[in-house]
C-alpha cells in the first residue's frame, strides 16, 4: 500500500485525485489550508493537515513517511506575476526543500503543472514534450519556473504532467460556458478558427495515477489531452446536444473583448474578488491554437481517455444539475 500526500486535495482536480487514489488503495493525507471548504473531500477516508506551501513550519508533519506527493496547490488567478511567483515558484521550492530534509527517500513527486507553461500551438503543430516552452501569461511562466525548480531538486524523483483545459464536475471555470448554451446562445470571439486540447477530470487523474507509479516515467514530463483537439463550436455544440437545446451563435469583435477583459480585470481590482477574465490571461484568450499530443504517455505508461467528449459532457450536466448548478 502506498502512503501519498496531495497538496490542494480540496480543489477541483485535487478532490478526483484523492478519490482515485482512495479507489485504488492509497493511504491518503491532505495538506489543506485551515480556511480552506472541504466539501468535496470524505474525511471518514483521509488524513487532514492543515498548512500552507508558503508556511515552512506546516510542511514537516505533511511531508514526513509518504511515498508519493502529488503538488496541485497553487495559484490559477492573482493580481501581480509576483504573487503568482510567491506561491506557484518559491511555494514550490519551499515544499522540495522540505522534502529534501525530511523524506529523502520519497518515491516519487507529481508536479501537476499546465499547458499554460508550454504555452500555445501553431495551426498544424499540437505541441509535444520536445516543444521550446514560451507561455504567453504571468500564471504559464510562473508554472514553467516551478517546473525547472522541480527538474533541479536533488534526488527526489519527480515527474511532471502538463493538463490542457480540464472540465467535469465540480468545476467552476467552464460552468458559465454550459449556462450560456443551456440559455441556447453560442458565443465565440472573434470570426476565426480556434481550436484547444481538452480532457475529461476522471481521465485526467487516472493518468496522473498511472504516471506516478510507472518506473520509466522517473524525471519525465507529460501532456495528458485527448488525442484528438476540438474547435470551440464543436464544444459548445456537444454541450448543446446534451441540452437538446436550438442555439444562435454570436460572435464577440476581439476589441470589444479586450476591453471587457479590462473592465473585468479592474472590478477584480477594486473589490479584490477573482474573476476568470482578467488582464494576465489576456494574451492566453488570444491565442487561436491551444493543441498539444499525449503521444508519449501513450507509448509510456499506455494512457487512453475513457471518455470522449460527449460523455463528458453528459457527465458534467448530469453533476451540475444533481448539484443545483444548472
Amino acid at each position: 500500500m502506498y502512503r501519498a500526500l496531495v497538496t490542494g486535495a480540496n480543489g477541483f482536480i485535487g478532490s478526483h485525485l484523492v478519490e482515485k487514489l482512495i479507489s485504488e488503495k492509497v493511504e491518503v493525507r491532505c495538506l489543506v489550508r485551515q480556511t480552506s471548504n472541504l466539501q468535496w473531500i470524505d474525511r471518514t477516508k483521509v488524513s487532514i493537515v492543515f498548512g500552507d506551501i508558503n508556511q515552512p513550519e506546516s510542511l514537516e508533519p505533511a511531508v514526513k513517511d509518504v511515498d508519493l506527493i502529488y503538488h496541485l496547490a497553487g495559484k490559477t488567478a492573482a493580481q501581480s506575476e509576483a504573487e503568482y511567483r510567491r506561491v506557484n515558484v518559491f511555494g514550490t521550492e519551499l515544499l522540495l526543500k522540505t522534502i529534501s530534509e525530511h523524506n529523502p527517500h520519497l518515491k516519487r513527486f507529481v508536479f501537476i503543472s499546465s499547458q499554460a507553461a508550454g504555452g500555445p500551438s501553431t495551426k498544424d503543430h499540437p505541441l509535444t514534450e520536445t516543444s521550446d516552452p514560451h507561455p504567453v501569461t504571468p500564471y504559464g511562466r510562473s508554472k514553467l519556473a516551478a517546473e525547472k525548480a522541480v527538474r533541479g531538486a536533488d534526488r527526489i524523483p519527480f515527474t511532471i504532467i502538463r493538463p490542457p483545459s480540464v472540465f467535469g464536475p465540480r468545476d467552476t471555470d467552464f460552468l458559465q460556458l454550459f449556462q450560456t448554451v443551456q440559455k441556447g446562445v453560442i458565443t465565440k470571439l472573434g470570426f476565426k478558427e480556434r481550436r484547444y486540447s481538452m480532457i475529461y477530470v476522471e481521465d485526467l487523474v487516472r493518468g496522473i495515477w498511472q504516471a506516478s507509479i510507472n518506473p520509466d516515467t522517473v524525471n519525465q514530463l507529460y501532456y495528458l489531452a485527448d488525442p484528438e483537439p476540438v474547435s470551440w463550436e464543436q464544444l459548445c455544440k456537444a454541450i448543446a446536444e446534451v441540452f437538446t437545446k436550438k442555439t444562435i451563435s454570436l460572435s464577440i469583435p476581439v476589441p470589444l473583448f479586450a476591453m471587457v477583459v479590462l473592465i473585468s480585470d479592474a472590478y477584480s481590482k477594486v473589490t479584490g474578488k477573482r474573476v476568470i477574465l482578467n488582464k494576465g490571461k489576456l494574451p492566453e484568450f488570444m491565442a487561436r491554437y491551444w493543441e498539444c499530443q499525449p503521444e508519449k504517455a501513450v507509448h509510456t505508461f499506455g494512457f487512453k481517455p475513457d471518455f470522449t467528449l460527449k460523455e463528458g459532457v453528459e457527465k458534467t450536466v448530469r453533476w451540475y444539475r444533481t448539484n443545483g448548478w444548472l
